[in-house]
């Protein structure tokens, strides 16, 4: 099991006319299963899942209040995990 934490500031030139500063902190929990004969070493076939939540802020240009917003989210995923730990393919 792992936790999992980011915080993404996204470029104005990407947020919505009229809007500014938009940010998202995001937070997860994670459970991570490796198998075949290498998964002590983290290689081969690999199964991922968890819970994440996603914090947003946003203003309009031109005021001092943030809008917030939430957002919870399930995650599944899988993956071949490549010749050496941390690489994948």
């Amino acid at each position: 099991m792992r936790a999992v934490g980011a915080r993404s500031e996204t470029p104005s030139f990407l947020v919505s006319s009229g809007f500014e500063k938009k940010r998202t902190d995001a937070g997860a929990v994670v459970l991570d299963r490796f198998f075949g004969q290498k998964r002590n070493e983290m290689r081969g076939f690999w199964i991922g899942t968890g819970m994440e939540f996603w914090r947003s802020r946003i203003r309009q240009e031109g005021t001092t209040q943030f809008t917030r917003f939430n957002n919870g989210v399930f995650t599944a995923g899988a993956a071949t995990c490549g010749t050496s730990p941390g690489t994948f393919t």
